[in-house]
């Protein structure tokens, strides 16, 4: 809550933030709210690992 109402007085357009597809309590919690759960999206992360193969790859 504080957060919206901080990014509202900010000016800030969007905030974006994630939510494990399993937690559906806090799914349902943020349709009510207004937010709009963006379903065609992934989470994408590259651990140490997988930097260190990418640059050693380019």
């Amino acid at each position: 809550r504080e957060v919206i109402k901080f990014a509202k007085t900010e000016g800030v357009r969007r905030v974006e933030w994630v939510v494990l597809n399993w937690n559906t309590h806090a799914i349902d919690f943020y349709k009510r709210s207004g937010a709009a759960v963006m379903n065609d999206w992934l989470t994408v992360q590259m651990n140490e690992e997988g930097i260190t193969k990418f640059t050693l790859a380019i």
